[in-house]
């Protein structure tokens, strides 16, 4: 039985729904949101899988496939507000993540988890991801013409690039020989700007940043 606890208001509000681990040994979060604040992070959330703050949140977790798709459910009413998100992840899993939509920004802090994978197409977007040591060759994949990404990495990290047509490429990059542990950005999506740079090792995460309050 899968058991979901969900928190709901007047739809200008803000609800709270999260999903439980279950029998999943890894999972894949995958975004769908247009023009949205986005701040991701993870932490020990014990037998809780993700944790997620937003307008209208529409969450599902295919049991699987491991992948959980979270998106914003449409305002029959107008528009509505800006869509705000705050996302807990359970960093005692591997996660891919990947997050889609056109004016999408915000930080992926995903320093503490295991990563397999990041995925970002934001058109006009502005995005700061903070990866974690690389465990193996992991793919990084950002697109979206006039997007702003700024990547940090640990001190020593290999970073290689690849389909740079188009696109501002600032910052640290490896030369010399290819690690096994590594990251491979791959850039899409027309012209854009990427910079990578690079942060000890032993940085704390921004696990204690206040989130999104849910109003009752």
């Amino acid at each position: 039985m899968v058991i979901t606890q969900r928190i709901r208001t007047t739809s200008s509000q803000v609800a709270h729904v999260t999903e439980l681990v279950l029998e999943l040994t890894e999972a894949r979060l995958d975004l769908r949101l247009r023009a949205a604040r986005l701040e991701v992070r993870s932490a020990d959330l014990g037998d809780v899988l993700i944790d997620y703050v937003g307008h209208r949140p529409v969450v599902a977790v295919d049991r699987a496939t491991g992948r959980v798709t979270a998106r914003r459910e449409h305002a029959w009413l107008g528009a509505g507000p800006p869509a705000q998100v705050d996302v807990l992840l359970n960093s005692r899993l591997p996660w891919a993540v990947r997050a889609r939509g056109a004016g999408m920004g915000g930080r992926l802090d995903l320093r503490g988890l295991r990563l397999g994978g990041l995925d970002v197409s934001a058109r006009d977007g502005q995005f700061r991801a903070d990866l974690p040591a690389p465990d193996g060759a992991v793919p990084v994949r950002l697109g979206g013409r006039g997007a702003v990404d700024a990547l940090t990495v640990p001190d020593g990290t290999c970073v290689r690039f690849w389909q740079e047509h188009g696109w501002v490429v600032e910052g640290h990059r490896s030369e010399g020989p290819v690690a096994l542990d590594r990251y491979d950005i791959w850039l899409d999506g027309g012209a854009g700007r990427c910079r990578v740079a690079t942060r000890p090792p032993a940085e704390p995460s921004a696990a204690a940043t206040p989130r999104l309050q849910v109003l009752g």
